[in-house]
């Protein structure tokens, strides 16, 4: 009895058994990225899909960034028995931690296991690198300029790629490029003299300029002899008598002229340190157009100080010494930041003088007033005497014109001596 019964069912059912199944299956490890994980990067998310089943099956699969869609893939067509088809989609990494989970959809035929048609990963925590240069942030010693390589030639932090000045000599890269100079170098021609303070950075035969030579004082304006007026002499009857007259002889006038010699200024003194308004740093005048600012607060591993001097130049160290190129008011600004993200920020005005002897432009200046002066008081001599001269000469031609008598005039004498006589 049993044995027709088991014989009718599955004569009844041949199908239940051996009936062909449809069934795309993912996981979790089947579900990969193209690149390493950095916030901000676009990549690709790819994925295996397997045909588990005993038919050929296509279909497409849908991703999310946890419940947020990101895409769906290509149509695929997966083999039964055959090797899994590998899908895609674009994706932009996000800067917080995330998962991915995959579905498959869209199957036909109808996929007849659902239970291996999802697959979700494990958390994932990007790398923050906002310059994409492969370090991360909190690693890197510039982390919005990229600069794989890190270097750091003056070793204060900052790396090359985004410090003012790389050599930490108290000219910025920009000033040292006009220069000539090399900005990693605190001393370009190896002279002993920094090129902060070197005149000549690239030139190690000389560091300083030349104090200028005074214009040599004009020699004095030669005076020209006196030249004497004589008068012809008159013969009369009776007597004759010589006019001589001279032209009188200007006294000779001794002119010393003498180059003024400004007197030399002192070197001002050192003064003593001044308190910046916000009490983060002291300022002292070292000399003419030098200042000396110093960080009030102790030293911390891991802080970053800036210096802006109001003048293009930069620099990072605690203590350091500044000399300006030019006179005028500079704004000097100040900034500290921690490791925990406490910023100090203060700043001051400082002054450089323009009129100081000190100051190579205002001794050209006095110099050459100066000598000015020297050449207005030679011609101002010169004019007074040739005034005197012309005023004696023309005094002698007077005196000539009235010695001289008119021979008609002589001669209607001579004819009234004799008419008196006749009677």
């Amino acid at each position: 009895m049993w044995k027709h019964l088991l014989a009718f069912v599955m004569l009844a059912f041949p199908l239940s058994a051996g009936a062909a199944s449809v069934d795309l299956a993912i996981s979790s490890g089947d579900i990969s990225f193209s690149e390493e994980l950095i916030a901000g990067e676009s990549l690709r998310i790819y994925a295996q899909v397997s045909n588990v089943g005993d038919e050929d099956v296509s279909g497409y699969v849908s991703f999310f960034q946890g419940s947020v869609p990101i895409s769906d893939s290509q149509v695929i067509s997966v083999r039964s028995g055959g090797v899994p088809e590998e899908v895609y989609v674009d994706f932009v990494v996000p800067s917080g931690s995330f998962n991915i989970r995959a579905e498959i959809r869209g199957t036909d035929p109808q996929d007849e296991n659902a239970d291996n048609n999802v697959a979700i990963t494990k958390l994932f925590t990007p790398i923050k690198d906002d310059d994409r240069d492969g370090v991360a942030n909190d690693a890197d010693n510039c982390p919005s300029n990229a600069n794989e390589s890190q270097r750091d030639t003056d070793g204060d932090g900052n790396g090359d790629a985004c410090d003012a000045d790389d050599d930490n000599d108290g000219l910025s890269d920009d000033v040292e490029e006009e220069l000539g100079s090399d900005p990693t170098k605190r001393d370009t021609d190896g002279d002993g003299v920094a090129d902060a303070s070197d005149a000549y950075p690239t030139d190690a035969s000389k560091s300083a300029v030349p104090a200028p030579v005074p214009a040599p004082a004009p020699a004095p304006a030669a005076v020209p002899a006196p030249i004497a007026a004589v008068e012809p002499e008159v013969e009369e009857e009776e007597s004759t008598e010589t006019v001589t007259s001279e032209a009188e002889e200007p006294a000779e006038v001794a002119v010393e002229i003498v180059q003024p010699q400004p007197a030399p200024e002192p070197t001002p003194e050192p003064s003593e340190p001044t308190l910046s308004p916000g009490s983060s740093f002291t300022f002292r005048r070292v000399s003419w157009n030098t200042y000396e600012f110093t960080t009030i607060a102790p030293e911390q591993s891991g802080e970053r100080v800036a210096w802006d001097f109001g003048d293009g130049i930069v620099s990072s160290q605690r203590v350091v010494s500044h000399t300006y190129r030019r006179s005028g008011d500079f704004t000097v600004a100040f900034e500290r930041v921690l490791p925990d993200g406490t910023r100090t920020e203060d700043a001051t005005t400082v002054s450089v003088p323009f009129l100081t002897l000190q100051n190579g432009i205002v001794v050209a200046i006095v110099s050459l007033l100066g000598l000015l002066l020297l050449v207005g008081l030679a011609m101002i001599i010169r004019f007074s005497w040739m005034r005197r001269s012309s005023a004696s000469s023309d005094a002698a031609d007077a005196a000539s014109d009235s010695d001289t008598e008119d021979p008609a005039d002589q001669s209607a004498i001579d004819v009234d001596d004799t008419g008196g006589t006749d009677g």
